[in-house]
């Protein structure tokens, strides 16, 4: 009888031990899943961004008139002011800063270099 209760102890906590591991090893594996889902997912916002960021430019640019004819222009007329937008939303980059060490090393090193050449454009434009 006492080897009964022993035989049947001990395989309830072999189960239990068990079941616990199995337990741990499968929400370890949705966090991993969750984990890279959200990796994947700010690296896509970051490429649709920079794609946006990189269109948005290009159509500023060939929008724009010659810089010769701009300065031509306010040379003539005191009351033109020119409007430059600065639609760069590196706000985006800004306020993901926190979030980036998930991102590959070569990819971060395209991004500080895509943000920091918009970054120096926008300190050109204020010039």
């Amino acid at each position: 009888m006492i080897f009964d209760k022993f035989t049947l102890s001990l395989i309830t906590a072999i189960l239990g031990f068990g079941i616990w591991n199995i337990q741990r090893f499968m929400e370890d594996r949705k966090n991993t899943h969750t984990k890279v889902l959200k990796q994947d997912n700010l690296v896509r916002a970051i490429y649709a961004k920079i794609d946006f960021n990189t269109t948005d430019t290009e159509i500023f640019l060939t929008k724009s008139p010659l810089l010769s004819v701009l300065r031509k222009a306010m040379a003539e007329r005191d009351d033109l002011i020119p409007h430059i937008t600065d639609a760069r939303h590196t706000w985006f980059y800004s306020s993901r800063i926190s979030e980036m060490h998930v991102i590959s090393d070569d990819l971060m090193s395209q991004i500080v270099q895509f943000y920091g050449l918009l970054e120096k454009s926008k300190c050109k434009s204020k010039d």
